[in-house]
């Protein structure tokens, strides 16, 4: 069978690295776990295993820089958080 997610549990809950596949067996995303909710570093994939976002939780909510990406690795947006509140934005051309 296909692989879906691998990690591991402590206590019965998610905790440190996972990874989630598709339907197809390709990697989408990775992200870090603390008591069963994201925490620590969070990135996506595009179909061909290129970052299409990457950024970080900090007691589970969106903390510091995300960045979204075109396919090509072009930077189309960057957001800052702090405990989950979006900061500031960022378009191309504005840095």
């Amino acid at each position: 069978g296909l692989l879906f997610q691998k990690g591991t549990y402590k206590e019965g809950k998610k905790n440190g690295e996972w990874v989630f596949y598709d339907p197809k067996g390709i990697k989408y995303k990775e992200q870090q776990y603390r008591n069963d909710k994201p925490d620590g570093k969070w990135t996506e994939y595009f179909p061909d295993g290129s970052r299409s976002s990457e950024g970080s939780f900090k007691d589970y909510l969106k903390d510091g820089k995300w960045v979204y990406y075109d396919k090509q690795g072009n930077v189309v947006y960057k957001v800052i958080y702090s405990g989950g509140r979006k900061v500031k934005e960022f378009k191309p051309g504005q840095n």
